[in-house]
């Protein structure tokens, strides 16, 4: 469990004190636990291990995720024909939620090279991370 330093209204944590989440391949890592992050963003290290994918999916609130180490393609925007974006360390990759588009853009990631084990930085919904 990530135990906060102070229990006022910051904390710091430290994800290697998290335990990964298997989502049948990619792995994330709370910082926080739900109790503590009280329904405002959650953010999560995000690592995608060789072959594994990230399936085509969407959900209701935005996601943006900054890419640390790795690289890797994500598709987005299936719902207007859908294009591919090359994400490398510093890229951030965004999916929003408009008026227009009530859930998030569906995006997705093809198997991962096994020269790159992509990681980086996930901020969301707690929502969202629970699915």
């Amino acid at each position: 469990m990530v135990q906060p330093v102070q229990q006022e209204r910051s904390a710091y944590l430290v994800a290697q004190d998290s335990p990964a989440i298997d989502l049948m391949g990619p792995t994330i890592q709370l910082l926080g636990q739900p109790e503590e992050l009280d329904g405002g963003i959650c953010v999560m290290l995000g690592t995608i291990p060789p072959y594994a994918i990230v399936p085509l999916h969407s959900h209701a609130d935005p996601e943006t995720f900054l890419m640390i180490a790795g690289e890797l393609e994500g598709f987005a925007d299936a719902e207007n024909g859908g294009r591919w974006l090359r994400i490398e360390p510093g890229g951030v990759f965004m999916c929003r939620v408009t008026l227009a588009t009530p859930s998030a853009i569906a995006h997705a990631s093809p198997p991962s090279p096994i020269s790159s084990a992509p990681r980086g930085w996930l901020a969301s919904s707690l929502r969202s991370a629970m699915f």
